[in-house]
């Protein structure tokens, strides 16, 4: 076995050794929600229920991101042209399909996504205890994978520090995350992501040690998105997606979709359970990303190697 290979089977290990890690039967068991009205039913430990402040929980799972069923550029899924009664930019989300990671030898991680998928349908109907809303939405079907979502463009907290805050585990920001969903969104597995090439997608990055803001964020200077964007920016900020390739190093916002899409990954992620009277809607938002496999080259890409640059 390869030095990397084994050091791909240790970061898996360390991963499904997690308690955390939704991918072990019963794990729903230990997991409640706490109220948080139109905000959202935020995700907490049963252990931090009697906490006057519980912190959030974040779990972990390993999946891989869908090679076509995202939303990863910058823009995420807001399209100014095409949106929607009552959109905004405050709405745009990246977005994507988790999928079950192919097995690695001596780990079946197939039969932990199914785990995975049997504790999310537990943490929802513990919640539902209670109620009976005629409509019912998961953000999940068993034979495509679940849609993980990130708010781009937040509120902006006072006194909130975006990176050190939200990546913190004992603080992962839930509430930054509940920003509620479009009626649309319910039904997410079965709606067709937007794929189309547009006048963003290539944009040179910034130099990752220069901090990301509005100001920098790679979308064009001209473009009705980063009209609207700088509309908001006295009251919102930009939040990066916190994902970082097999080598540790934060992914550029302008590379999510060649770093990202295809990958397999160590998700770290919560819930947030929207639970109304009509409708009952559970949420995946991402907390971080951390890249176990990086994406195969799509057939034709250009790579660099020893003896210079080739064509797959």
């Amino acid at each position: 076995m390869s030095i990397l290979r084994y050091c791909r089977q240790e970061r898996i290990e360390e991963v499904r050794n997690d308690p955390h890690y939704i991918g072990r039967v019963g794990l729903a068991s230990q997991l409640t929600f706490v109220e948080g009205g139109d905000e959202g039913n935020r995700l907490i430990l049963k252990s931090d229920a009697a906490s006057d402040e519980p912190s959030g929980a974040v779990l972990r799972v390993i999946g891989k991101i869908s090679r076509t069923k995202h939303s990863l550029r910058p823009q995420g899924t807001y399209n100014p042209p095409k949106k929607l009664k009552g959109d905004n930019v405050t709405k745009a989300k990246l977005r994507f399909l988790l999928e079950p990671a192919e097995d690695f030898k001596s780990v079946s991680l197939d039969a932990d996504f199914d785990n995975f998928l049997e504790n999310l349908i537990a943490i929802h109907n513990d919640d539902l205890k209670g109620s009976k809303p005629p409509t019912v939405q998961r953000p999940f079907d068993k034979k495509k994978g679940v849609t993980v979502m990130h708010n781009l463009v937040i509120v902006r907290p006072p006194s909130f520090h975006l990176v050190s805050d939200f990546i913190d585990g004992q603080n992962p920001g839930c509430q930054n995350l509940s920003t509620k969903p479009r009626q649309d969104e319910g039904d997410m597995i079965n709606s067709d992501i937007d794929e189309d090439e547009d006048e963003d997608a290539n944009i040179t990055p910034n130099i990752l040690n220069n901090s990301i803001s509005i100001e920098n964020w790679p979308v064009a200077p001209d473009s009705l998105w980063r009209k609207e964007l700088e509309s908001v920016k006295n009251t919102h900020d930009i939040f990066p997606l916190q994902a970082f390739n097999s080598k540790g190093e934060l992914i550029h916002p302008s590379d999510y979709v060649r770093k990202l899409a295809g990958a397999v990954v160590d998700m770290s992620f919560t819930l947030v359970h929207y639970n109304f009277a009509k409708v009952s809607r559970m949420c995946v938002f991402v907390t971080e990303i951390r890249v176990l496999v990086s994406p195969k080259p799509l057939p034709g890409s250009v790579t660099s190697t020893r003896r210079g640059i080739i064509r797959k």
